[in-house]
């Protein structure tokens, strides 16, 4: 049986991860968009991204062609933020190896470098008056 400070410590750094990935979506989309719509497209990019498994699966069970190709387009844009959720792992009993921080961390870091690298590069662009 593991300690619970180091359930404690893996349940913060995914929450830090998932809270890291959404920051940055936040501030690259509050860089072009008014404050009101920066929150609702953050409040969405949640959302979705806790759903995104599920959306798929669902999508996917229905068969046809067209609306499975949009929910992967889907699927593969949002953020997977079912990686940070630990509510899975609790109710199996599973336990969270190293390895699996390791690829949290890699995909929040990941995501969050493609956000500001295209949040940037379209800000050099922008005219500013």
């Amino acid at each position: 049986m593991r300690e619970n400070g180091v359930i404690i410590i893996e349940g913060f750094l995914l929450s830090f991860f998932q809270i890291a990935l959404i920051g940055a979506i936040c501030v690259s989309l509050s860089a072009f968009l008014p404050a009101v719509v920066s929150v609702a497209g953050t409040a969405l990019a949640y959302i979705l991204g806790n759903l995104a498994s599920y959306l798929l699966a669902s999508v996917e069970s229905g068969g046809q062609a067209v609306p499975s190709a949009i929910g992967r387009g889907v699927y593969y844009l949002m953020p997977n933020l079912g990686y940070f959720n630990l509510q899975t792992h609790f109710s199996e009993g599973s336990i969270i190896s190293p390895g699996y921080l390791a690829l949290a961390f890699l995909h929040a870091a990941l995501y969050s470098t493609i956000v500001f690298l295209i949040s940037c590069s379209l800000f050099e662009r922008r005219e500013i008056r």
